[in-house]
């Protein structure tokens, strides 16, 4: 027992002497969690802090110094997510640029402009939103565009100078009668058929037009990979298609002028064709308008109190819209009415007895014009 007492008495003078600067060097490590993972953040990149516009993000000297220029509003050598996101448009063309590599970067990018230059590569794939690029005259052999959704795809924009080469883009099939998409996919194509395989593909489709007697209309298509466009038209939706033979049939932008009150009920289509196949737009109608006739006024009464009156108005004309008024007396100023029917052909109105000696009109619209009926006075007994 003696010994054991001598022996940890030892060990407590020998701990004493510890100077304690080594004490406070000593580390003590939790190891109740094996398993823990201490994670280290790649070089070059700061979490939270942005992209540093450095060799590793942008390799390239020529595109790095435009990136800093154009892109780096504070100049503090580092991009934030406020100047990524502020950046939609790059103009980079005729600059000697090796490698755009940072590119992926900007997100947000709509416009992207990089012809005449160094380019054997571009990755694009991170930009949803691209709605132009132009990249001809540089060395690039393959090229993914099946991300960009919003591109509207021109080829010579992209890729006339290839020799050889892949372009990968988004392709949709239409059916060829109502234009809904029943299949689609991505394809990979040599840059010379390019343009021929996919259907035409409609960017936007056109819209019902009302207009008045005598003057003119036109009918709008947008679409990609497009060779000849026919407009067709038909009297009604029971009626047989004929080609459209004006002078603008065959463009994208079909016009007719002075077109007289018969035209309207019209419906037009249009089919794009290439080597492909065709697509047809959607069915879209013409309504032309001439100011409203009145062909039945409405008609003065005289009812008893609590009972209920109509008045009615019948008139003939396109697309026509009614309004009811009244008035007090025939001294009063005219107000539009709220009750029953106040906005169709049948006006439905409580007689009551302060409204004895009220009077009531129509007007009746559309795009060419209005007319209003005549007057007529509400009598309560």
């Amino acid at each position: 027992m003696k010994r054991l007492l001598a022996l940890l008495l030892c060990l407590v003078m020998a701990l004493s002497l510890i100077p304690a600067a080594a004490a406070e060097d000593i580390e003590i490590v939790d190891i109740e969690d094996p398993e823990e993972t201490i994670v280290v953040a790649p070089e070059n990149e700061v979490p939270n802090a942005g992209v540093a516009i450095n060799s590793t993000n942008f390799p390239d000297k020529a595109f790095r110094d435009i990136v800093s220029d154009e892109c780096d509003t504070d100049k503090n050598g580092v991009l934030s997510e406020s100047e990524i996101a502020a950046v939609t448009k790059l103009y980079v063309s005729e600059s000697g640029i090796a490698s755009l590599k940072g590119v992926e970067y900007f997100t947000n990018l709509v416009i992207l402009q990089c012809t005449n230059n160094q380019l054997t590569e571009l990755d694009v794939t991170h930009c949803p939103d691209l709605q132009k690029l132009s990249c001809y005259h540089n060395d690039i052999h393959e090229l993914d565009i099946s991300k960009c959704y919003a591109l509207c795809y021109a080829y010579h924009e992209i890729c006339e100078d290839w020799q050889d080469g892949t372009l990968y883009y988004y392709y949709e099939e239409y059916d060829e009668e109502e234009g809904y998409v029943i299949d689609d996919g991505w394809l990979a194509v040599d840059p010379e058929t390019v343009i021929i395989e996919a259907k035409p593909k409609i960017l936007t489709q056109p819209e019902d037009q009302t207009i008045v007697s005598g003057s003119d209309v036109s009918f709008y298509v947008s679409a990609q990979y497009v060779d000849d466009y026919q407009w067709y038209w038909r009297t009604d939706s029971s009626s047989s298609w004929q080609k459209s033979t004006v002078s603008t049939a065959t463009t994208k932008t079909l016009v007719y002028k002075n077109l007289s009150e018969s035209k309207s009920g019209r419906q037009y289509r249009c089919k794009l064709t290439n080597s492909v196949g065709s697509t047809y737009t959607k069915v879209v109608t013409l309504t032309v308008c001439t100011k409203p006739t009145i062909t039945t006024q409405p008609s003065s009464k005289t009812v008893s109190a609590g009972t209920s009156v109509r008045f009615t108005v019948k008139a003939t004309g396109n697309a026509l819209s009614y309004q009811w008024y009244y008035r007090t007396s025939s001294a009063g100023e005219w107000k539009k009415c709220s009750g029953t029917g106040y906005n169709t052909a049948t006006l439905t109105v409580e007689a009551k007895s302060y409204r004895n000696g009220y009077q009531y009109r129509c007007k009746v619209t559309n795009v060419a014009g209005y007319k209003y009926s005549s007057t007529v006075t509400l009598t309560v007994k």
